[in-house]
């Protein structure tokens, strides 16, 4: 399977399900750290609580256990993507990560 093509199609879903309006949260999880399942629930948590009606999408792959994306579909749209590209998205400019109360 070659692993571009499954992320554009990855991304795809997500864009044709976010219409209309063409906006919606994306962030990427993977690993099994544990506090990776506390940034995503905090992230999901702030922006469910913000009460936007975007649609929130959080990809991820394979590596993250299963407890995890049970607790994270609470606030999450999960979309499972190859490793490579988890990776290079997090190389990508992002704000500064921010929590309500720090």
């Amino acid at each position: 399977m070659n692993p571009t093509w499954t992320l554009k199609v990855a991304l795809s879903e997500i864009a044709n399900q976010a219409r209309p309006p063409n906006f919606a949260y994306v962030s990427a999880l993977w690993g099994d750290a544990v506090n990776n399942l506390a940034l995503g629930m905090a992230l999901g948590h702030s922006i469910a609580a913000s009460g936007t009606t975007l649609p929130r999408y959080l990809l991820h792959t394979h590596d993250v256990p299963r407890e995890y994306l049970t607790i994270l579909q609470r606030w999450w749209t999960l979309k499972l993507v190859p490793c490579p590209f988890c990776r290079l998205l997090a190389l990508l400019p992002v704000a500064r990560v921010r929590f309500v109360g720090s």
